[in-house]
């Protein structure tokens, strides 16, 4: 099987690139699927609840039939809307809208779409999908949003962004470009339409298939992810080991290792496994296909832990496919007047010697100023009660000062930003269920640069054991523990002295253990590395 990957970097930042894609769990303003339906009216039920969705037909006719069916369920008929235009599938993910934002606007971005070329060696069945290529002119003048035309194949299940101008997809999207243009030219576009200026290309993950990554991979933020991991015996396990390798070869947008999580995949039928990763993620909730095998509960389970103050919502459907499951039929229109706050997550330590200064930038794209004096940051120290900090301009962006605190401190903090017509936006987008947080050291050690080495534990998620990994490149003094979500050390592994070389260090998680997420923590000669690890049971 082919293992080779490689990294374009087209460039050091993309802050001055004309466009930017989106990621998708920026806010949206709701769903866009298709009549007839590909997805079960549970997840139609449930996508209406709190959010537009956005219905594809092609009459009045047709308008009608899915009146009555919507009605019948009970369907939130105040947030439905109906767009009429010919379609020909209801992959709304793959030749869906585009999200693109330049420094004062949205854009529906379009790029070029010609159905599904399955791959085997390289051979390339492309079929005609016409109408489904034409979709976004609909979309873009029903919403009244400017439209972008981008010359070039770009299907969105084998798309992710992490919103920063980092893109991962698979050979197949250089495939499918070589019909009509160079690699070279390709990135060019990519670079120049979507402000994507490091782009990652996997190997194809499957024997025979459409090579998407959505059904592979699952982007959480800008520095998590979620894979898919196989049984031992599936003839693409080994897919799932050149993931993990790739990921764990490369750094997120702020220069730092990505958090790696694995999700596994059962069998519903012989070779064909559940395809849990691909799932939507829509403003504070995700829909999670579900297969009605016994794997079922624990992939809740997994996102439960990996997306915390996120609400997870299995949709079971007996026509999810491993290649084709709830995020290829769904597509997120994000917020044309969205409040995007942008900040960099924080390092896990950081010094207490000085007070801690923290900022965001905001860029408004509501029609209405930013309401300042309750425009706020919040933090506590240690678990206790939130502290409202009111944000100030300065050096174009807002910041508040958080004082400075104890060694061994764990600081947890988030933005809430408003304008003045009521709409508040937060960061992280689950605020306050979700949070920042660092731990105050005395030695001011940052995350990017703890360490000469790197600590990693295999498998993660884990139950009941996982497997702890390290390089050191002398004989050194190390203590390796294990600490609670509160910081507090409950198992030592390791505390002496150790030779240089590989070292293997294993955790089993006896009965004192509960689900949830802990930290192995290495000191080496008064140097700190930690690694987050999560125990499912």
């Amino acid at each position: 099987m082919k293992t080779t990957f490689y990294i374009i970097l087209l460039a050091v930042m993309n802050a001055f690139a004309a466009y930017r894609m989106c990621a998708e769990w920026e806010p949206a303003i709701g769903t866009l699927i298709k009549w007839q339906l590909g997805i079960p009216i549970e997840l139609v039920y449930e996508l209406a609840k709190d959010d537009k969705l956005y219905v594809l037909l092609q009459n009045e006719v047709e308008q009608n039939d899915a009146t009555y069916v919507f009605n019948f369920y009970n369907v939130n008929m105040d947030n439905v809307e109906f767009i009429f235009a010919p379609t020909n599938s209801h992959w709304t993910r793959d030749w869906g809208p585009v999200s693109l934002f330049d420094e004062a606007k949205m854009f529906i971005g379009d790029p070029i779409f010609d159905g599904y070329p399955w791959v085997s060696g390289g051979n390339k069945n492309l079929k005609g999908y016409e109408e489904d290529d034409l979709i976004n002119t609909y979309v873009s003048e029903y919403l009244n949003i400017d439209y972008m035309h981008i010359p070039a194949y770009f299907t969105g299940g084998n798309t992710l962004t992490d919103g920063n101008g980092t893109i991962f997809f698979t050979e197949q999207m250089i495939d499918e470009n070589l019909q009509i243009m160079g690699e070279d030219q390709f990135f060019k576009i990519l670079e120049d339409s979507l402000g994507l200026s490091t782009i990652h290309v996997l190997p194809n993950p499957e024997i025979y298939g459409i090579q998407h990554i959505d059904c592979w991979v699952k982007m959480i933020d800008e520095e998590t992810v979620l894979i898919k991991e196989l049984p031992s015996w599936h003839p693409e396990y080994d897919s799932y080991i050149n993931i993990l390798n790739f990921f764990n070869s490369i750094q997120t947008c702020y220069g730092r290792d990505f958090n790696i999580y694995s999700i596994f995949s059962g069998s519903y039928n012989g070779n064909e496994t559940a395809a849990y990763t691909n799932s939507l993620t829509l403003n504070k909730k995700v829909y999670v296909p579900l297969f009605g095998i016994p794997e079922d509960e624990a992939a809740i389970e997994t996102y439960q832990n990996v997306m915390p103050g996120y609400d997870i919502v299995g949709i079971y459907y007996n026509n999810w496919y491993y290649y084709d499951a709830l995020h290829c039929r769904t597509r997120e229109i994000i917020d044309p007047e969205m409040i995007q706050i942008i900040h960099r997550i924080p390092d896990k330590f950081a010094s207490g010697e000085d007070d801690f200064y923290i900022s965001c930038k905001v860029n408004n794209y509501s029609n209405f100023p930013l309401d300042l004096d309750n425009s706020t940051l919040y933090y506590r120290i240690n678990s206790s009660d939130w502290i409202g900090v009111t944000l100030t301009e300065r050096n174009h962006s807002l910041e508040a000062i958080i004082p400075s605190q104890a060694n061994g401190s764990i600081i947890d903090y988030y933005f809430e930003i408003s304008n003045l017509n009521g709409k508040i936006q937060t960061k992280p987008e689950v605020a306050p269920d979700n949070y920042y947080s660092f731990t105050v050291n005395d030695l001011g050690i940052e995350d990017n640069g703890i360490l000469d080495v790197k600590l990693k534990a295999y498998p993660n998620p884990f139950n009941p054991d996982t497997e702890i990994s390290f390089i050191l490149e002398k004989k050194s003094s190390v203590k390796l523990v294990i600490l609670n979500a509160q910081g507090q050390v409950i198992k030592t592994l390791l505390n002496g002295s150790m030779p240089k070389g590989n070292h293997f260090v294993k955790l089993q998680a006896d009965n004192s253990f509960s689900s949830g997420v802990y930290f192995c923590q290495i000191e080496i000669e008064s140097k700190i590395g930690v690694e987050k690890i999560l125990l499912l049971k």
